[in-house]
């Protein structure tokens, strides 16, 4: 399975905060939760790491990973109009897929009553971290976005060659790029009017 890592501040956003939440949760509340719970947040956590390190340096500038040097490309419409550069990943661990079921099981406990020892413990992290399980909800959401065919090798052959490759879409990739912007957008802004409006402008082109 092949990963979407767009180059989108609210998407690296919405990933990067997860970190410290996710800690917490795995550190200070294995025990309360149980070692079944425990065992699925542990998961996720080691599954989040993991996909960190598969974002490009281009993606890395809110929250450095490594030392490395830059690496990136320009990405052009067919008028030559600069677009947002995205970029694609193999996730040969399943990594995405057990950062889902550990969101499934987190939006379940937050509906559960506070006798619910993961209830419990989310309420508290909340106080600290809030809406970072919904963060979580909305970076798989764009994680498990499927490329369009006529994106993928685009993506997949641009990104890791360095940052003096220009790509230019034709007509048809750019209406499937309009498309996939689309949905990132829904994935990360969808419920927020001004917020939503806000991001498409990150997309206009």
């Amino acid at each position: 399975m092949y990963v979407l890592l767009p180059d989108d501040p609210i998407f690296l956003a919405r990933f990067f905060r997860l970190d410290k939440p996710f800690a917490e949760l795995d550190g200070m509340y294995a025990e309360e939760i149980g070692a079944e719970r425990a065992a699925v947040v542990r998961a996720a956590y080691d599954s989040w790491a993991e996909l960190a390190q598969l974002l490009p340096p281009a993606l890395q500038w809110i929250f450095p990973i490594s030392g490395e040097g830059p690496e990136g490309y320009t990405l052009d419409d067919p008028l030559g109009r600069r677009l947002q550069s995205m970029y694609i990943r193999e996730d040969r661990g399943g990594h995405v897929a057990t950062l889902m079921a550990c969101q499934r099981m987190l939006s379940e406990a937050q509906l559960h009553d506070s006798s619910d020892p993961l209830a419990l413990a989310l309420g508290d992290l909340a106080e600290t971290y809030t809406d970072w399980v919904d963060d979580l909800r909305r970076a798989v959401g764009v994680l498990n976005l499927e490329v369009p065919p006529r994106l993928l090798d685009v993506f997949r052959s641009a990104a890791p060659v360095g940052p003096n490759v220009m790509v230019s879409l034709n007509a048809d990739q750019a209406d499937d790029y309009r498309t996939l912007c689309s949905r990132i957008v829904y994935a990360l802004s969808a419920g927020d009017e001004l917020g939503y409006t806000t991001h498409r402008m990150l997309y206009a082109s």
